[in-house]
C-alpha cells in the first residue's frame, strides 16, 4: 500500500478514480487524500480475502531490504513505468513501509 501512497503525489486523480472503481465514495476528497484512500481500500480487500499482511507475512524482514532493493534495480523495465523517478532510496522506503500493511 505504500506504493499507492508514494505514487499518488504525481497523479492523484487516477488514484481517486481507482478507489472509485473499487467502490469507494471519493466525493469531497482532495488530491492529498488520494494515496491513503486507495491504500485503505486495497487493505480492506486484502483483509477480506485473507491475503498476507505485508512482506513479513511472506518471510521477509528488515534485513532483506538491501537485497530486495538490489534485485529491483536490476529490472529497469519495471521501474521505467513508474510515474515518479525511483531509485534505491525510494524503493527502500516503499519496501520498509510494505513490511506490514495493517
Amino acid at each position: 500500500m505504500s506504493v499507492w501512497r508514494w505514487t499518488a503525489a504525481c497523479c492523484p486523480e487516477r488514484h481517486l478514480h481507482g478507489a472509485q472503481c473499487l467502490g469507494v465514495e471519493t466525493r469531497g476528497a482532495g488530491p492529498e487524500d488520494a494515496g491513503e484512500i486507495l491504500a485503505a481500500r486495497v487493505i480492506d480487500l486484502m483483509r477480506a480475502t485473507a491475503m498476507p499482511n505485508g512482506l513479513t507475512a511472506l518471510g521477509y524482514g528488515e534485513r532483506d531490504i538491501p537485497a530486495l532493493i538490489e534485485g529491483t534495480l536490476k529490472q529497469p523495465r519495471l521501474l521505467s513505468g513508474a510515474p515518479r523517478a525511483v531509485g534505491a532510496a525510494e524503493i527502500g522506503a516503499i519496501l520498509h513501509d510494505s513490511l506490514r500493511c495493517w
